[in-house]
């Protein structure tokens, strides 16, 4: 099977973009859209009430700071016929939240990796990711990123072709 992909990069870091931005975003893009590939890493809570200035230490002894959830764009991103594919980051080897992660969005794949792993993830060149699916789990050991990509496309290739 041959797949075409016309990629829409959503960019929301720079420019101060909030998570309701993204989200807006990321609904105008995906309405025509046959996948979404979230790969972002958005906030999940905001000051519940943004200053428009900065906190001056002088003025305060304490300052607490009310947080309240951002929306969830991956959440808000389903629709019938859309495939999500999700990534999880998290502390630890914490491969059963990442499992649950996957059930509850109710996304098609879920990518796993361990962000306290030495030498991968954030800032290396290496990572090393769990795929889920349905269909079970694919492990791919340490290798470039460009090549944990693969794999990803790889499985996402297999779950279009059983659609």
């Amino acid at each position: 099977m041959s797949v075409t992909f016309t990629l829409s990069m959503i960019y929301a870091g720079a420019q101060g973009a909030t998570a309701a931005e993204m989200a807006d975003a990321v609904a105008r893009e995906v309405a025509q859209a046959d996948v979404l590939v979230m790969a972002a890493a958005v906030a999940d809570f905001r000051p519940a009430a943004p200053l428009a200035g900065k906190i001056e230490r002088a003025q305060h002894d304490e300052f607490s700071l009310d947080l309240v959830p951002t929306t969830d764009i991956l959440g808000v991103s389903a629709r019938p016929g859309l495939v999500r594919v999700a990534f999880a980051a998290e502390a630890g080897p914490q491969i059963k939240r990442a499992r649950a992660k996957r059930a509850a969005k109710d996304v098609e794949l879920l990518v796993f990796n361990d962000i306290l792993g030495e030498g991968i993830g954030v800032g290396s060149d290496d990572n090393e990711v769990t795929i889920i699916s349905a269909r079970g789990e694919r492990y791919v050991p340490r290798t470039s990123k460009r090549l944990c990509a693969a794999a990803i496309i790889d499985e996402l290739e297999t779950t279009l072709a059983a659609l």
